[in-house]
């Protein structure tokens, strides 16, 4: 399939192209018949989100929402993962460098991403693999269905980092299930996954494209109006529950989490500043594996 190729900062040109594969800094988009797949393109950090990722996401998926030829959207990973989290490095870094304003300014940018890809009247697949982690957990929750290789590993390890779990989940399982996930922070399997309700179907990594592919294959033979209504119906009961408010009120109380100065929070800091980010990313590793090998 022959490529396009688009200088990085283009969105404002983007809406009005017809994609066929468009290769981007952080972000690739191939199709395949009605299917459109976005497919974040930092394998060697397990596609780790930045800024710039998010903002390329948001460019895409608003992009193909416009393009008449795209009747379902698959959100993807290159390499062995999906996505592995937030880059913490970048993350540090702006915490460190940005005020509060800038700070809470990005975080509702990235919000604004989200919640595009949560309204997009198209079905929406998020085909996961490897690392799905933190703000990988937060892609893959404002899509409309999870198909995921067995060997996925899931979890929203935020707690360990003294940040704020985001209550999405609240709204995918029981409770007890969802509090497990959020405040023990531990990793889960795709089984495990399928059977509290987060995941459709979990296949063999091999079969993972194909069966994704199968799935948006009848997704976008359905009728598109219809599709829109119900996708708007089903968000609207929802929103009626208070989910909107909560994932609203989950983004400032992460932004509050991560500016307050707890102990472990400090010293993951101050490890990183002396030692780097993987030194500290041991520490904190370290600590858990520990507590969570006395499990019985």
């Amino acid at each position: 399939m022959q490529a396009d190729h688009l200088p990085h900062n283009t969105g404002a040109h983007r809406a009005n192209l017809s994609f066929s594969e468009i290769t981007l800094s952080q972000l690739s988009i191939e199709r395949v018949d009605e299917t459109a797949i976005v497919v974040l393109n930092r394998p060697g950090r397990h596609n780790a989100l930045t800024g710039d990722l998010y903002l390329e996401i948001g460019e895409a998926v608003s992009s193909l929402i416009a393009d008449n030829n795209v009747g379902c959207i698959v959100l993807a990973g290159a390499g062995t993962s999906f996505c592995g989290g937030f880059d913490l490095g970048e993350s540090a870094a702006h915490g460190a460098n940005d005020d509060l304003w800038v700070q809470w300014t990005q975080l509702q940018g990235q919000r604004r991403v989200l919640k595009t890809l949560w309204d997009s009247p198209k079905p929406t697949i998020c085909e996961a693999k490897g690392y799905c982690l933190g703000g990988g957990m937060s892609l893959l929750n404002q899509c409309d269905f999870v198909v995921a290789a067995r060997d996925t590993v899931f979890g929203e390890p935020e707690m360990k980092f003294s940040l704020m779990p985001q209550p999405k989940l609240l709204y995918y399982m029981p409770l007890r299930q969802a509090k497990e996930i959020m405040l023990l922070g531990e990793q889960f399997s795709a089984e495990e996954g399928h059977r509290v309700g987060l995941v459709n179907r979990v296949v063999d990594p091999g079969q993972l494209r194909d069966t994704t592919l199968a799935m948006a294959a009848k997704l976008a033979a359905m009728p598109r109006e219809t599709m829109q209504m119900a996708k708007r119906m089903i968000n609207a009961a929802l929103k009626a529950q208070g989910q909107e408010l909560m994932d609203e009120w989950g983004w400032d109380d992460f932004l509050i989490s991560k500016v307050i100065p707890t102990a472990q929070r400090q010293k993951f800091l101050q490890t990183i500043e002396r030692d780097g980010l993987s030194a500290a990313l041991r520490e904190v590793k370290q600590r858990h594996d520990v507590l969570e090998s006395r499990q019985t």
